[in-house]
């Protein structure tokens, strides 16, 4: 069945309020670290500058908060500064010249953050790029590797149910040949689209090879899994073989109470269940 232990349903409930707690913790981290400095700087007057050392705390909070509480600690920063600076040489705080500094200094600060959550943002897109396949935009094999790692590990530690299906698309050769490749390539998109939806948010889908993939199925025994595939197989019939009735689906599956098995070796017992498929002519579930 499709279910988790109290333990790992407890972790995992810790975890998500864990990091929801983070960005505020950050924040407040920053805020603290921008007083601490004011202060520094006011006790050592106009003879050392600061500035450049608030640019740490509010780096740390754009970084582990996002960019709004960057911005909200520039204006912070700036104001803590040029107070600082003024009451060190004993002047007036609240002048025209005052407010024009903190503002000038909270621009400043603020195109930092702009900068710096600009390069996170591309190094987070560069990152999802590297793990996703560029024609189906499912899960590549770099990726596959890791959620089933991750979910090997989530399996044995908490003893959950873990299936893996392996799913072959047969004669797709033969369909891109005769339709060419530009639109073979679309019915590979269709092929994705079908899996997104007939399968569940938490399952994981990868194109492991060019008509082939490979489902990792978490918290899910041989039944659910068979279940699941059979659902998938008749929306791949209804949507994709009425418009290509040469194309069919080879489905294996492999199912474990408890997964004590290595990656490569789920993977190879995925594509010996996918075989058996093959030569039954149907879907094949094996139990481990």
């Amino acid at each position: 069945m499709r279910m988790e232990s109290l333990e790992g349903l407890f972790l995992e409930l810790f975890q998500d309020k864990r990091r929801d707690k983070q960005p505020a913790a950050w924040a407040g981290i920053a805020f603290a670290a921008i007083v601490v400095l004011g202060f520094m700087d006011y006790f050592t007057g106009n003879q050392f500058h600061f500035l450049v050392f608030y640019l740490a705390p509010i780096l740390a909070a754009t970084l582990r908060s996002g960019k709004l509480y960057g911005y909200a600690l520039s204006v912070v920063a700036a104001a803590a500064s040029e107070t600082a600076f003024l009451l060190a040489v004993r002047q007036d705080v609240l002048t025209a010249t005052t407010c024009w500094n903190i503002l000038a200094q909270s621009v400043l600060f603020m195109l930092f953050v702009l900068l710096a959550h600009t390069v996170k943002t591309y190094q987070r897109h560069e990152k999802n790029a590297s793990r996703e396949d560029g024609l189906t935009g499912m899960l590549n094999a770099r990726a596959l590797g890791e959620v089933l790692a991750k979910e090997i590990e989530r399996s044995r530690r908490f003893a959950h149910p873990l299936s893996v299906a392996h799913i072959a698309c047969e004669n797709f050769g033969q369909v891109s040949g005769k339709i060419g490749a530009a639109l073979a390539d679309g019915v590979l998109r269709l092929v994705a689209e079908c899996m997104r939806a007939a399968l569940r948010g938490t399952d994981a889908v990868a194109r492991a090879y060019d008509d082939e993939f490979v489902a990792v199925l978490a918290e899910t025994d041989e039944k659910a899994a068979l279940l699941a595939m059979e659902k998938l197989e008749s929306r791949l019939r209804d949507v994709v073989s009425q418009h290509y009735p040469e194309l069919i689906f080879s489905i294996g599956v492999i199912s474990f109470a408890t997964c004590r098995f290595t990656q490569q070796e789920v993977l190879d017992m995925a594509e010996m269940a996918l075989y058996e498929a093959r030569r039954l002519g149907r879907i094949a579930c094996v139990s481990k």
